[in-house]
C-alpha cells in the first residue's frame, strides 16, 4: 500500500495544514488587535485554503464541485473554530491543534457518506457535538429542517406525503 494515499494519512496532512492555518490565524488576529486595518495575505481568502484542500482530498474532488450548503457550513465552523482560541483553556496551541484535528476527522468522515445530505448532517452534528458552546443558528435549523423533512417522509407512504387515513 502506498502510504502518500492511505486516507490515514491523507486526514493527518489535513490535520496538521489546518492546525498551522488556525496558529497563522491566531498570531494575525492578535496583530490586527494592535494595528487595526492590516492586510496580512496577497489573496484575502487564503485563511483557510488548509481547509479547503482538507475537503478536496477528503471528497476526491475540486471544491467547486462539492455541494455549497456542506461547504459553507465547513467554512462557517472553521471560522468558529479559528477564534475558539480567545474561549479554550489556558493551553492555547494544544487547543489549536485538538479543533484542526476535530475538523479533519469530521470532515473525512462526512466524506465517506452515501449522500450530501447525510454527509452533512453527520458533519454538523459531529461538529456541535464537540463544540456545544460555540453559536451555529443555520446549522441547528438545517438540521432541525432535514428531521422534519425526513420525518414527514417516513410517516407517509413513502412518497413524500401523509398517509391518509
Amino acid at each position: 500500500m502506498n502510504l502518500i494515499n492511505s486516507k490515514e494519512r491523507l486526514t493527518q496532512m489535513a490535520k496538521e495544514m489546518i492546525r498551522k492555518d488556525f496558529e497563522v490565524f491566531r498570531v494575525q488576529d492578535r496583530l490586527y488587535e494592535f494595528f487595526k486595518d492590516a492586510e496580512f495575505f496577497s489573496h484575502h481568502n487564503d485563511e483557510f485554503l488548509s481547509v479547503q484542500h482538507a475537503v478536496e482530498l477528503a471528497f476526491g474532488k475540486t471544491i467547486k464541485a462539492v455541494d455549497e450548503t456542506l461547504w459553507g457550513f465547513i467554512c462557517d465552523c472553521s471560522v468558529a473554530l479559528a477564534f475558539d482560541y480567545k474561549t479554550g483553556s489556558q493551553n492555547i496551541l494544544w487547543n489549536i491543534k485538538l479543533n484542526a484535528s476535530t475538523l479533519a476527522d469530521l470532515i473525512f468522515r462526512a466524506s465517506e457518506k452515501d449522500d450530501v445530505v447525510s454527509s452533512t448532517q453527520d458533519f454538523l452534528n459531529g461538529f456541535i457535538k464537540k463544540y456545544p458552546h460555540l453559536e451555529l443558528k443555520q446549522a441547528r435549523k438545517y438540521l432541525t429542517e432535514v428531521s422534519i423533512e425526513k420525518e414527514f417522509v417516513n410517516e407517509g407512504n413513502g412518497m413524500g406525503c401523509p398517509a391518509l387515513l
